[in-house]
C-alpha cells in the first residue's frame, strides 16, 4: 500500500501527467487518508485556479469527482473542500468551469445527484465556518437564486422536487 500511495503521490505533483489522472490520484489518496484535508484543498485550489486553462482544470475536476458521489455524501471534510472552493470562485471562473462540473457529475446517478443537492440545500457544515444568522440568510437567498442552475448542472428536472 505504501508503494501505491507513493506512486499516486508522484502523479499528483507531476504537471506532465494528464490532469484527469492527477485529479483522480488526489481524490484516491485523500479517501485513503494518505494525504490530509489541507493538502487535498491545496491541490484542488492549485489545479482549479483561474490561471489554469479551463480544459485542464476541467479534466482535473472530472478525475477528482469521477465515481465520487458516495464519497462526497459521506466525507463531510471532502464535501467541505469542494463546496468551499466552489463558493470562492468568481463568476467568470465558475462560468468557464460549468461544462467540466457538468461532465464531472454526469456519472452520478439521479439519486446521488438529488442527495448532493439536498446536502447543499440544507447547509452541510463546512469545517472552520461558524454559524451566523445573517450569513445563513444571505446563503439561503443565494442558494435559492442558484437553484435553477444547480438543477441544470446536476441534470435534475424542476418538477422532480
Amino acid at each position: 500500500t505504501d508503494l501505491w500511495h507513493a506512486a499516486l503521490g508522484k502523479l499528483i505533483d507531476d504537471d506532465q501527467v494528464a490532469p484527469m489522472l492527477r485529479g483522480y490520484a488526489t481524490r484516491r489518496l485523500h479517501e485513503q487518508a494518505a494525504i490530509d484535508h489541507e493538502r487535498t484543498a491545496a491541490a484542488l485550489s492549485r489545479a482549479l485556479s483561474p490561471s489554469v486553462p479551463a480544459p485542464e482544470a476541467g479534466g482535473w475536476l472530472e478525475g477528482f469527482l469521477t465515481d465520487a458521489a458516495q464519497i462526497l455524501l459521506h466525507d463531510r471534510a471532502l464535501f467541505g473542500i469542494v463546496d468551499g472552493w466552489l463558493q470562492e470562485l468568481n463568476a467568470e471562473s465558475f462560468t468557464n468551469l460549468l461544462p467540466a462540473i457538468r461532465r464531472a457529475v454526469a456519472g452520478f446517478d439521479a439519486m446521488e445527484r438529488r442527495r448532493l443537492l439536498d446536502q447543499v440545500k440544507h447547509g452541510a457544515p463546512v469545517a472552520g465556518h461558524a454559524a451566523d444568522s445573517a450569513a445563513d440568510a444571505r446563503a439561503e437567498a443565494a442558494f435559492q437564486a442558484a437553484l435553477p442552475l444547480l438543477n441544470t448542472i446536476l441534470g435534475l428536472d424542476q418538477h422532480d422536487g
